[in-house]
Parts: C-alpha cells; sequence; structure tokens
C-alpha cells in the first residue's frame, strides 16, 4: 500500500508511524477524534496530518459525504438496511 502519485490519495501513518498514501476508494470515513483526525479502511486506521475540512475539500470529488460533525463517510461503501 505505499505507494506514491494519483490525486485521489491520501497521505497518512500507520500504526508505527510509517508513511502511507491511502487511496480513496479504500477509506470507508475519516473521524475527527479531539484535534486528530482518523481514516478507517477495511483492514487499517492511519492518522492524517489535516484538518477535517481541509480532506473534505480533496475528497467530496469522490463521493464523501459527511454523516456528523466530525465523520465524512464514503458513499461507495455505504449500505442501505433492507426490510425484515
Amino acid at each position: 500500500m505505499k505507494e506514491m502519485g494519483d490525486a485521489n490519495k491520501i497521505t497518512g501513518y500507520g500504526e508505527h508511524r510509517e508513511l502511507y498514501r491511502i487511496s480513496t476508494d479504500e477509506i470507508l470515513y475519516f473521524e475527527a477524534v479531539g484535534e486528530k483526525v482518523f481514516a478507517y479502511t477495511e483492514q487499517e486506521i492511519y492518522e492524517i496530518k489535516n484538518r477535517l475540512y481541509q480532506i473534505e475539500e480533496k475528497v467530496n470529488a469522490y463521493d464523501f459525504t459527511r454523516a456528523s460533525k466530525s465523520m465524512p463517510v464514503s458513499y461507495t461503501h455505504l449500505t442501505l438496511p433492507t426490510k425484515l
């Protein structure tokens, strides 16, 4: 996953402070917790060194919307509930 290039990638830091370029296609959602912002994928959590509004400016073109004050989510990974 340590790829460089492409405009649809976000820079984040892994668990051991290693630098990654994460494709917006892999990101399920972002979450602001205090002063920190995290990107969540199916496998990992990455710390992002930008403010939430800065991330939103970049990813809104890639089908993200704000689900709450602190959480932009990807339309691509949403599943609508079905009737039982």
